[in-house]
């Protein structure tokens, strides 16, 4: 009975002990006690076979770092249990020396299958990898900009020096790639820390030439390190033009990866106005389900429940205005084009009118005034002519506005009015032509300057005139010289 109480007692007693470290290391995690936590486990080192101790002793070196000192004297006390977690925290933290950068690759070293064992279990790492100690160093590597348990990585962490040791020691680790195929340079890119970024790259090419960097690299879910940069509203001028100086960046990259339509949804207008400005011709070009850059911009970017922010504006103005000057003559930069996820009378446009909202809709409309003014005159961008060829696309009350804001008298460039338009390309009565005539009533009466035709016999010519149309147009006059 006496020695079952003793056991009760001591097991208590490692209980409190136990209790008493996690408190530390738990309750002010931004300012743990270590020297305190030192003498706890200096005095009680069976505490580092808790597993609750151990768990929560690597999640504070990992996610907030500890002096110098304590490092040093952890890994002399503890190279079996913490070498992963020391290593991880003095790449994202600034507080190491070389001495003791070895003294942490001589733990990994001497005690390689555990440190790789705690890399599978905590990191979901590969358990097909060869356990060396290039392997490990290579997922640390990986890891130093992940986000696990409370680690926020920033464009201030990260510890270059460090790094270049690493590169000293083990020259082929920024070519790792682990077991979901990210590479250490995915996780530089979504910290942002620049100076870093340019390091990884550059070391990668002198390791793989022909690698471009690392930068297209695409992990298990087809994201390569250049998407994972540009998904910030960061201004990423500085290092584009870094890039394209290297020739990491060009036109063909903009078009390969789908760099616009990439950063559509994601990235500052800054970023989308580089892309746009190296292949300006993205800005029309479909991804593999039949979306523009401007429509993953409507459907993809995150915005507050009714709300289209200033950038918003000038991001819908900026794809219109590219999309004009650079082939979208006809669907007026896009904004005709169909809506790939809706069937039927559903355009661009349609999407900017919805997701701007209906108290935005004046300002849409200035905003596509704009465009047209800057692109001259109407010919360049006849938005009625290109109404009409894309009516299937544009729902009748939206066709009806756009013929009353911007009339139907105007020539395009074959100096065609609206209604003779209409008619050469086969639109129907009750669809389209009945609404340009109720605009433009006189156009039926317009002469041809060539056949001295007037519109309505001049455009039964036309192949694909629908006949059931100048029927129509016969009964609306007693005007039609034959």
């Amino acid at each position: 009975m006496g020695l079952r109480t003793l056991n009760m007692n001591t097991t208590d007693m490692i209980i409190d002990d136990e209790n008493d470290i996690l408190n530390l290391l738990t309750n002010s995690p931004q300012n743990v006690q270590w020297d305190q936590v030192l003498y706890d486990l200096q005095n009680k080192s069976e505490l580092i076979d808790s597993e609750r101790v151990l768990m929560q002793l690597r999640k504070r070196l990992e996610c907030n770092g500890a002096p110098h000192k304590v490092l040093e004297q952890l890994i002399g006390m503890f190279p079996k249990q913490l070498a992963f977690s020391i290593f991880l925290c003095v790449t994202r933290f600034p507080d190491c020396t070389f001495q003791l950068f070895n003294k942490i690759v001589e733990a990994i070293e001497k005690h390689t299958y555990g440190q790789m064992e705690y890399c599978i279990k905590k990191f979901n790492g590969d358990t097909e990898k060869e356990k060396t100690v290039e392997t490990i160093i290579g997922e640390l590597l990986t890891l130093q900009f992940s986000f696990f348990d409370e680690y926020i990585a920033t464009s201030q962490s990260g510890n270059l020096a460090v790094i270049q040791w690493v590169k000293q020691r083990f020259p082929d680790s920024v070519t790792y790639i682990d077991g979901h195929e990210f590479t250490a340079l995915h996780g530089a890119c979504c910290a942002l820390n620049m100076e870093i970024i340019k390091y990884y790259i550059e070391w990668h090419l002198e390791r793989k030439p022909k690698g471009r960097g690392g930068l297209y690299s695409m992990n298990d879910s087809g994201i390569t390190p250049m998407d994972t940069l540009i998904d910030t509203q960061q201004n990423l001028t500085p290092i584009l033009t870094w890039f394209r100086k290297h020739g990491l960046l060009r036109s063909s990259d903009v078009s390969k990866w789908l760099l616009v339509h990439r950063s559509a949804h994601s990235s500052s207008i800054s970023t989308i106005r580089f892309f746009l400005e190296l292949n300006p011709s993205s800005v029309l070009a479909e991804d593999d389900d039949g979306n523009l850059p401007i429509h993953l911009h409507l459907g993809l970017r995150y915005r507050p429940s009714r709300t289209f922010s200033e950038q918003d504006y000038e991001i819908v103005q900026l794809f219109t205005r590219y999309g004009i000057i650079n082939g979208g003559i006809n669907t007026i930069g896009g904004l005709f084009h169909p809506d790939p996820d809706i069937d039927g009378q559903a355009c661009t446009l349609t999407m900017v009118l919805v997701t701007a909202g209906e108290k935005s809709a004046n300002r849409i409309w200035e905003l596509i005034d704009g465009c047209l003014n800057e692109a001259g005159p109407y010919e360049n961008a006849p938005i009625v002519h290109a109404a009409i060829e894309n009516k299937k696309y544009i729902p009748d009350d939206l066709f009806k506005f756009i013929l009353s804001r911007y009339g139907a008298s105007s020539l395009n460039d074959r100096r065609e009015l609206p209604l003779a338009y209409a008619l050469k390309i086969g639109a129907t009565w009750n669809d389209c032509v009945s609404h340009v005539l109720e605009i433009h009533r006189e156009a039926i009466n317009v002469v041809d300057e060539d056949t001295e035709f007037h519109i309505v016999p001049f455009a039964a010519f036309h192949k694909n005139a629908d006949l059931d149309t100048i029927y129509e147009l016969y009964r609306q006059t007693l005007n039609i010289c034959l």
